[in-house]
């Protein structure tokens, strides 16, 4: 059995009323090993490794605070958040690597796969993210968020596998609109840049990381009456450039590309 508790604090400051802001959130929380940290022994068709469980996992705790501030103004509203998280026993999933720095290697009857286990670390996470809305009221509008994020073994200073690299992601959009049948038209374009991750020495992986990549995706939607009913209709597109890239953060990047250029045509209707 296991015993937890969790606690929170935040305060806030309204230094100038509707226009600046400023927030603390102080926290602790325990978080329990699932199943799969507990006792996981083989592979997945989604998980093209060999992953181990710890039955001898006990919960993990973290302490964390995030300072934040928030801005409004006609033309331009925003925020920005700093935060700090100290995991204790955090259940590191990560590459098991032998005495000599190679990758331990599973053999079974579906092929050999590299091992990953689960082992409790005491590990520091810490970061800032954001995002400003420019015209936020007008009938175009752009969004801009971005995010920086570290994991660190909190013993040897090491970065974390797995940890999601810095990125930036901007956001073009227009407001619903009329068009004569059509009602609530809108259209959306974004890019992003993602930048590859360098914070993991080359060692600790099964693999380099993936170099940096910018993709576009755009959607298109509108609904127009037919009879008595509304039929929606949206336009999908992913990786508009065909972008050829890998996630850092899936295992299927050790392996192949992730999916290229997508369209979607989506109808839908209420009866």
């Amino acid at each position: 059995a296991y015993d937890a508790g969790s606690a929170s604090l935040g305060l806030r400051w309204d230094i100038v009323p509707d226009g600046l802001e400023a927030r603390l959130d102080v926290s602790s929380a325990t978080r329990f090993p699932n199943i799969d940290e507990l006792y996981m022994n083989g592979t997945a068709p989604t998980s093209p490794v060999y992953a181990l469980g710890d039955a001898g996992l006990g919960p993990e705790t973290t302490w964390g605070a995030s300072p934040t501030v928030g801005w409004r103004l006609p033309w331009l509203e925003g925020e920005l958040s700093a935060y700090a998280n100290h995991i204790a026993d955090y259940v590191y999933f990560a590459p098991e690597l032998g005495a000599d720095g190679r990758p331990t290697v599973d053999v079974t009857v579906q092929g050999a796969f590299p091992r990953y286990s689960f082992r409790p670390i005491d590990a520091w996470f810490y970061g800032v993210d954001g995002g400003v809305a420019v015209l936020p009221e007008a009938p175009v509008h752009l969004h801009v968020q971005g995010a920086v994020v570290r994991g660190v073994d909190a013993r040897s200073g090491a970065g974390l596998v797995l940890v999601p690299p810095d990125r930036l992601k901007a956001t073009l959009e227009t407001a619903p609109v009329f068009l004569g049948p059509l009602e609530d038209s809108s259209l959306r374009l974004a890019v992003e840049h993602v930048l590859a991750q360098t914070h993991v020495a080359p060692e600790a992986d099964l693999a380099p990381p993936p170099g940096a990549y910018t993709l576009l995706d755009a959607d298109v939607s509108t609904r127009v009456q037919v009879g008595e009913h509304m039929l929606e209709i949206g336009l999908l597109g992913r990786n508009l450039l065909d972008t050829r890239y890998r996630d850092y953060t899936s295992l299927l990047r050790y392996y192949a590309d992730e999916p290229g250029r997508s369209v979607r045509l989506r109808l839908g209707m209420d009866f």
